[in-house]
C-alpha cells in the first residue's frame, strides 16, 4: 500500500500555464523560459536589485491577490457565504468529505452503504465532486512545492543578520555579505542542525553562494546568484537565482537530486521596487512556476496566476497497488489570500473548473466541471465562465501533455559545481540556535499534507465507485 504521500501523485488535479524548461544559460546552468508580458501602466522599477537579502521569498507568490481586489463581477450570484469558506491550507482528510462531496464519502463507506451506487448519474457526481477536491488540493500542492524550492532563499537572505559576527571569516558586515559587488564573490556557509531534513550528511550541510559581481556578463545585466548544496563532496542540489533589471523579470531555478529522485522547478515573475529598496512581485504582472518530480511517481505542474485568476496544468503517473495509473488535469479557479491573526497567510478559492482525465489500468473516466462555494460547502455547477472555459479544453491539443520527463538539461548541470570551491567570505551557521529560531520559523513549510483528496476514505469510496461502474458496464454489454 502506498502511503497518503504517494498517492496525493495519482489523483493529483491541479494546472497552469504551460511554460516549458529551456535550455542552458550562458554558464551552462540555468534553464531559460518565456517571460511575463509586461503591463505598460505599471511603474518602471527604477531601483537595482542590491543584495539578495531584498529579493521577495517564492512562498509569496500569491500575495498579490487580496481579498479586498477580487474581480467581483466575475463572482456568480450563486456564490454565497464567502466569509467562512475555509482557507486551503485548513483542508484535511478529516474535513474533506464535508467540504467537497457534503458527506457522500461517509455514505458511500458506511456498512451497509447509504448510497446507491446502481445509476450513472451518481457515479458522475461523485467524480465531479472529486474533482472539486483535486483542484483545491492541487493549488495546494503547488504551493508546498513552490515553497519547498524557496526554502533555500529564505534562509540565505535571513541568516547573516542573526549570525554572530565572529562567525564571519573575514570579519564582513552583515548586510554586505550577500551584496553584490564588483567582482564576483563566493561565500561558504557550513551549515549545522538544519531542521526536518533527511538527506546524506544528516543535519549538516556545506552551501555554496556565488554572487556575480556587476562587471561580470551574468551580474551587468542585474542581480546573479549561484547556490549550490554539497553533501559527501558532491553537489545534490543547486539553485540559480537571476535578476534582470531591463525586463524587471526575476527566474529562480532548483535542481534537487538529493531524496532518490529528481525534483526540478523553474519560477518566473515581474519585480516591483519598494521605498525601503526591497522588491516584491509584481500584482499586474503574471507570476509562474512549472515543476517536474520523479520521486514518487512520474509528476509535472504549471501554476500560473495573475490578480486574482490561478491557471493550473498537471500531468502525473503511478503505480498504485500494482496497477498503473495516469491523470491529467487542468484547471481555472478564483483565489484570495489574507493574513489571520497569528500572521499565517491564508489562500481561498471560492469558484472554478477542471478537466480530468484519469486512467487506472483498462479503466477511464474524462469530465469536466464547474464548482463555485455555496452557504457551507462546494458544489459542482455546469455553466458560467469557469465551466465554459474548461469544457472547451483538449488535452490531446496541448502540448504540456505531450510528454512526462525531466529536463536532462537541468539535472546534469549539477556536475558543474565545484565542492571544492576556495570562498571570498566563510560562515558558521549553527540553526539550532536561539537568534536562528525567527528564521527557522519564518522559512520551514508553511504548506504541508497537501494531500487531503486521498485518504483512506477516499480511496475506500473510489474503489467502490470504480467496483459498481464496471459492474454496470459488464451488466450492459452484449452476451455472446
Amino acid at each position: 500500500m502506498k502511503s497518503a504521500f504517494a498517492r496525493s501523485f495519482m489523483v493529483l488535479s491541479i494546472v497552469a500555464l504551460s511554460a516549458a524548461c529551456g535550455g542552458a544559460s550562458s554558464d551552462g546552468n540555468v534553464g531559460s523560459q518565456d517571460t511575463p508580458v509586461n503591463n505598460p501602466n505599471t511603474p518602471a522599477v527604477t531601483t537595482q536589485v542590491s543584495s539578495l537579502s531584498k529579493l521577495p521569498d517564492l512562498s509569496s507568490m500569491l500575495d498579490s491577490t487580496s481579498s479586498a481586489s477580487i474581480s467581483r463581477s466575475l463572482i456568480r450570484s450563486a456564490v454565497s457565504g464567502t466569509s467562512n469558506t475555509p482557507a486551503i491550507q485548513d483542508m484535511s482528510g478529516s474535513n474533506a468529505d464535508a467540504i467537497f462531496w457534503n458527506g457522500m464519502l461517509a455514505g458511500i463507506n458506511a456498512t451497509p452503504s447509504t448510497v446507491v451506487l446502481t445509476d450513472q448519474q451518481t457515479i458522475n457526481n461523485f467524480f465531479r465532486e472529486s474533482a472539486q477536491c483535486y483542484m483545491a488540493q492541487g493549488v495546494g500542492f503547488s504551493m508546498q512545492n513552490i515553497e519547498s524550492s524557496g526554502t533555500s532563499l529564505c534562509y540565505m537572505k535571513r541568516a547573516p543578520a542573526v549570525i554572530p559576527a565572529d562567525a564571519v571569516t573575514p570579519a564582513t558586515a552583515a548586510d554586505a555579505v550577500m551584496s553584490q559587488e564588483a567582482n564576483t564573490k563566493v561565500i561558504k556557509i557550513n551549515a549545522t542542525n538544519m531542521p526536518g531534513r533527511n538527506r546524506p550528511g544528516g543535519n549538516s550541510q556545506t552551501i555554496f553562494i556565488k554572487i556575480f559581481g556587476s562587471s561580470s556578463t551574468e551580474g551587468s545585466a542585474g542581480f546573479a546568484a549561484d547556490l549550490w548544496f554539497c553533501s559527501s563532496g558532491a553537489a545534490g542540489q543547486a539553485e540559480n537565482i537571476r535578476y534582470n533589471s531591463t525586463s524587471k523579470i526575476m527566474t529562480d531555478t532548483s535542481v534537487n537530486g538529493e531524496k532518490g529522485g529528481i525534483y526540478q522547478n523553474i519560477f518566473s515573475a515581474s519585480l516591483l521596487a519598494q521605498s525601503d529598496g526591497s522588491f516584491t512581485f509584481d500584482p499586474d504582472q503574471a507570476r509562474s512556476s512549472d515543476m517536474f518530480s520523479s520521486n514518487q511517481g512520474d509528476f509535472k505542474a504549471s501554476i500560473h496566476v495573475l490578480g486574482d485568476q490561478l491557471t493550473n496544468k498537471s500531468y502525473n503517473s503511478n503505480t498504485f497497488n500494482g496497477v498503473p495509473q495516469s491523470n491529467k488535469n487542468y484547471s481555472k479557479s478564483q483565489i484570495s489570500t489574507s493574513v489571520s491573526a497569528s500572521g499565517r497567510k491564508n489562500v481561498f478559492f471560492y469558484q472554478g473548473g477542471v478537466a480530468n482525465t484519469f486512467g487506472s489500468g483498462d479503466s477511464s473516466n474524462t469530465f469536466s466541471t464547474g464548482t463555485e462555494w455555496q452557504t457551507d460547502h462546494y458544489v459542482p455547477v455546469t455553466s458560467g465562465t469557469y465551466y465554459d472555459a474548461v469544457s472547451a479544453f483538449s488535452f490531446d491539443t496541448d502540448a504540456f501533455y505531450s510528454s512526462l520527463a525531466e529536463d536532462t538539461t537541468l539535472t546534469a548541470s549539477l556536475s558543474n559545481y565545484d565542492c571544492s570551491t576556495t570562498p571570498d567570505i566563510e560562515l558558521n551557521m549553527d540553526m539550532g540556535t536561539t537568534a536562528m529560531a525567527p528564521v527557522v520559523s519564518a522559512c520551514e513549510q508553511h504548506w504541508q499534507n497537501m494531500n487531503f483528496c486521498n485518504s483512506d476514505a477516499v480511496q475506500n469510496a473510489m474503489n467502490a465507485v470504480f467496483t459498481a461502474q464496471n459492474q454496470m458496464q459488464q451488466q450492459h454489454q452484449p452476451h455472446p
